[in-house]
Parts: structure tokens; sequence; C-alpha cells
């Protein structure tokens, strides 16, 4: 890490012990007076002016609690299935240790009167078995030229961590990413525990034949599952022969996506090869913004006032390899070995402008600040997979991955 400091110097005087405050928080209940009841797992998302989001779900008695607020103006909207959408707009923050209570927030339902409608066509949903949702992707407008990340993000229950922009790890029914297991193919996908980073924004969403989410997880499944497990099945090549794919796009913050897949199948198994590239560019109006005012205080009397102004551009780039083989050994066994190489980078320039006022409000100085990082996400996943389908209903299951 590189740091410049340029200090524009005014007057600096002694400011003595300033007293910061925590952060604010906003709290509310979310109540549908109709039905007498709290709404439960609703979408919270608090927006700042400069467009910052913090985002939540409320809890089983429709309770919510927003920590980690700046001063600043905002917006709180709520979103629900089979309710309408709520906005509270002008809340404001002014100091940093305000508590504001909406106590009960009232969500109305949502009443459709429809005229006869005749169904044509499948929905996203596809099955819906108890503790478990399958949404089949050839229905989902946001899975064409998306990655994972981003249907992820759209999907009821789930939420993406990561900076704005990046998708990067799973976060179910709002507790953090280390209580999501993430499974592709129904193996364990990327660097476990709580330093997980799957790197969702490498998959393709054309890549994808379905998603399986299940809500309370059996015992076969990793402890790190203990809120649920999110499995993303991958599609298959059904044809025999060799087959490819070659695809790129580009899009409106600067960034690319390449992708190409290659497969042979023949009567016995088949290999399968596929690579894809990404850059994604968060710079200039894109760019991560922070504006952060506070009183400073001495002897219980304001000494002064600081302004912090922080810009954070990323340059964020990856790329995946995975190629593997199945083969047929015997009625009802197949055995399979996959190599998955995954990397990302992410170049970082962060710049923080500080200005310090004196208690009249005329300058006392000022604090430019440049830092570049370089953060380096890599793994190397060997795994070795072995099936045996019985004739009546069972399935016998094995398999091994090593991850470095």
């Amino acid at each position: 890490m590189k740091s410049w400091i340029y200090t524009i110097f005014g007057f600096v005087g002694l400011l003595g012990t300033s007293a910061i405050a925590q952060e604010a928080k906003i709290s509310g209940k979310l109540f549908n007076k109709a039905q007498n009841e709290p709404v439960s797992f609703a979408t919270v998302k608090l927006t700042s002016s400069s467009g910052e989001i913090k985002g939540l779900f409320s809890g089983e008695n429709g309770e919510f609690l927003i920590a980690n607020v700046s001063p600043g103006i905002y917006e709180l909207s709520v979103s629900a299935v089979g309710y309408e959408n709520y906005t509270k707009s002008g809340i404001r923050i002014t100091e940093k240790n305000q508590l504001i209570k909406l106590d009960e927030v009232e969500v109305k339902s949502k009443t459709n009167n429809l005229a006869e409608v005749i169904v044509k066509s499948s929905i996203g949903v596809t099955k819906i078995e108890p503790q478990k949702v399958v949404y089949t992707t050839a229905d989902l407008p946001v899975a064409q030229g998306a990655s994972v990340g981003d249907m992820l993000r759209l999907m009821p229950s789930t939420a993406m961590g990561g900076p704005p922009g990046v998708p990067r790890d799973i976060r179910y029914r709002g507790l953090e990413k280390s209580y999501t297991l993430v499974l592709i193919d129904g193996k364990n996908a990327g660097i476990s525990g709580n330093n997980r980073e799957v790197l969702l924004t490498q998959i393709p969403a054309s890549a994808v034949e379905r998603i399986e989410i299940i809500a309370n997880p059996g015992a076969q499944y990793d402890g790190d599952g203990m809120n649920g497990v999110v499995n993303i099945i991958l599609k298959k090549n059904s044809r025999f022969g060799t087959h490819g794919r070659l695809m790129g796009g580009l899009n409106s913050q600067g960034g690319h996506t390449i992708s190409a897949q290659i497969g042979h199948k023949f009567e016995k198994g088949e290999a399968y090869g596929f690579f894809d590239k990404n850059q994604t560019l968060l710079q200039g109006t894109h760019a991560i913004t922070e504006n952060n005012a506070i009183s400073l205080y001495k002897n219980n009397a304001i000494s002064g006032y600081q302004n912090v102004l922080s810009k954070e551009d990323r340059d964020i780039r990856s790329h995946n390899l995975k190629v593997g083989t199945k083969w047929d050994i015997w009625k009802g066994a197949q055995v399979g070995a996959e190599f998955i190489n995954g990397f990302q980078r992410e170049l970082k320039i962060k710049t923080q402008d500080t200005e310090v006022l004196k208690a009249d409000k005329t300058f006392s100085s000022r604090t430019l600040r440049t830092e570049d990082q370089t953060e380096d996400f890599k793994f190397n996943e060997y795994s070795l997979n072995f099936s045996q389908t019985f004739a009546k209903k069972g399935r016998l299951t094995f398999s091994y991955a090593h991850v470095d």
C-alpha cells in the first residue's frame, strides 16, 4: 500500500479531546392492520441522498434495526411479496448518537382484481417442496446477460454482500455469509468458513439451469449451512459430439465479460472445459463515495467542525477456469474428476479530503490523502466424485474436494 498526505495548513489550534459518538440507528416494526399481524422477512432498504444503500430483512415479529447510519437525509423503503411497496422520505439524521424510532410502519396488503387470464408459459418458481424452492433461470428476465450474483440479488430472502455493484457473497434471510452454505452442482464452492469469497460474478447466468434454495438443510450438509443452503445447478451437455460457445459483452461502466465453453460427449462419458474473464469498473460517477460531517467538542462546547469526503475507485478483474470429465463405469454408476481455478484482483484508489473549521466556521486546516491498494483473491479446487443410482429409489454418492 502506498500513501501520500498533503496538508494545507491554515491554523492548527489545540482542539482538545473531541467527543465522537457512535453512529445513529433507525428502528421500527412492520405491521399489517388488515390482517392484524406483523410483516415478517420483508426487504427493508435505507437510501441516502448520495445513493448509498443499507438493507436488511425484518425479523419474524416484523421488527428491524438499521445501525451505523451517518448524518444525512434518507429514504426508507419496504417491499414484500403480497404487500404494497412502502416509502418514507425525508428521514433526517443530524447527530451521530441519534436513535429514530418509527414505531409501527403500516404495510398494506396488495389486492389485484384481474379478468380471466389464460397462462401458457411457465413461471420462475418451477417447484415448491417443504423447506425448498427451485427457481429456473429460463423465465427470469435478469438471467439475460447477467451473472449469478445479479440473479441472487433480486431473489426473495437473499441479499448480496460486497461493495456496491459487486455482488460477492450470499446473505440468506439477513444473516452473515458464514451461515449460508453455497454449493455448485451440489458441491462446496470457493473458500469455506467466515472468510468465504464465492466469486459469483464469474459465473454467467446463461450457464445456470436452476437455483435451489433450502431453508432448513438436513444433516447431510456442512455445518456452514445452519441458516440455509443455496445450490446452483449448471447446465449439462445433453447432446453427443463436440459443442462449444463463445460469448462477450460490455457494460455501461466500461467493464466487459468474455466466456468460452467447450464439451465433448460420447457413449460412456464426457469431457468439458469452461473459461471466463470479467472486468468491473467503479469509477467516476460509479465510484463509492461517502460524506461524513461531525461537530468537535471541548469542555462541553463546540470547538469546531470537521467534514470528511471520501471517494474510492475500483477496478475489479477476475477469471475462472474449470475442466473436468465424467465416465459411466457400470450400470447406474458414474465417476468424475474436476479442477477449478478462480482468481480476482481488486485495484483500489481511495482519496480522502478532510476539512476542519473553527467554531465560528472560519478555515482551520485541510488534509488530502490518497491511498492505493491491490487485493488478490484466488483458489484452486480439486474434486473427485462417485455416484451409484439403484433400480429402486435410492442413490449413493461420494465426493472429495481439496481447496488451496
